[in-house]
């Protein structure tokens, strides 16, 4: 589901110490998301994990471990892996929100 302004999503590639990268996300689902293939994006390949940073609206801010499931010149698709049930939960209610709203897919 394609986030709404009214229900946005942020999300943030975990570095050392504080340095983040902000990826730009062009949908999401209960699995994974899609984001815009740039900056770090961009060289990332097939079974690379790293951490992210979620911030789902109303839902909080989760940090969760993501694995890049596909790759293309435009969009790069990761996957959760070895979510705990906050976030879980969280991203399950989100896009129940979405989909409530008529979202995009």
């Amino acid at each position: 589901m394609r986030p709404l302004p009214e229900l946005p999503i942020s999300v943030a590639r975990l570095g050392e110490g504080t340095i983040h990268e902000s990826l730009q996300v062009i949908d999401a689902s209960i699995g994974g998301l899609a984001l815009v293939t740039e900056g770090s994006l961009a060289a990332a390949g097939i079974g690379d994990r790293f951490p992210v940073r979620m911030a789902l609206a109303k839902y909080g801010e989760h940090d969760v471990e993501v694995v890049v499931r596909w790759c293309g010149p435009q969009q790069t698709g990761v996957e959760f892996i070895d979510m705990s049930a906050e976030p879980t939960t969280a991203i399950r209610r989100y896009v129940a929100e979405l989909l409530e709203r008529g979202a995009p897919s």
